[in-house]
C-alpha cells in the first residue's frame, strides 16, 4: 500500500519536527545542567571561602590572645 503524497508530506513534517524537537530539548537540557554545574561550583567556592576568611580570623584572634597573655605573664615579676 502506497502513501499518498499527501499523507507524504504530513509523516515527513511530523517527523522533522518531532526530531528538531528532540534535538532542542537535548541542547537545552545540556544547556541547563552546565548552567547548574557553574551555578554549584560557584556557590561551595564561595562557601570555602567564606569558612577559610572565618578559620583565620579565629586563629588570628587565638594568637593574639597569646600574645597578650604572654605580655602580661613577662610584666608579672
Amino acid at each position: 500500500m502506497q502513501f499518498k503524497i499527501k499523507h507524504q508530506l504530513i509523516i515527513a513534517f511530523i517527523a522533522i519536527s518531532a526530531v528538531s524537537i528532540l534535538v532542542s530539548a537535548v541542547l537545552i537540557g545540556r544547556s541547563a545542567i552546565q548552567q547548574s554545574k557553574s551555578a554549584i561550583h560557584y556557590k561551595v567556592e564561595q562557601q570555602l571561602i567564606a569558612a577559610r576568611d572565618l578559620k583565620k580570623a579565629q586563629i588570628e584572634d587565638y594568637f593574639s590572645l597569646i600574645a597578650n597573655q604572654m605580655v602580661i605573664a613577662s610584666s608579672n615579676p
